[in-house]
C-alpha cells in the first residue's frame, strides 16, 4: 500500500516515467531500497519466503511464453473455456 500512495509522484516525474531502471520503480521511492533489497533486510523473512512461494505457483500456473505470445495463459484451462 505505502508503494501505491508514490506512483503518481513516479509517473509525473520525467526521469522515471518511461524508465526501466530498478533504481526508478514505484517501490523504490517508497521504501529507498530495490524490492530484493527490502525482502533481504532482518525482520522480512515471513515477506521473503512468501514472494518466493508466489514466484514459484506463478511459474507452475502459467504456460512459458504466454506473457510472450498471448495465448492460453493458464495452462490447459483455457481451451476448456472458449
Amino acid at each position: 500500500m505505502k508503494a501505491g500512495v508514490h506512483m503518481t509522484d513516479n509517473l509525473m516525474d520525467p526521469s522515471t516515467t518511461a524508465s526501466q531502471e530498478v533504481d526508478h520503480s514505484v517501490f523504490n521511492r517508497a521504501f529507498e531500497m530495490p524490492l530484493f533489497e527490502f525482502l533481504e533486510k532482518p525482520g522480512n523473512e515471513y515477506r521473503l519466503r512468501r514472494f518466493g512461494a508466489s514466484m514459484h505457483g506463478m511459474s507452475v500456473a502459467f504456460s512459458t511464453g504466454a506473457l510472450l505470445t498471448g495465448k492460453s495463459i493458464l495452462r490447459g484451462r483455457w481451451d476448456r473455456w472458449c
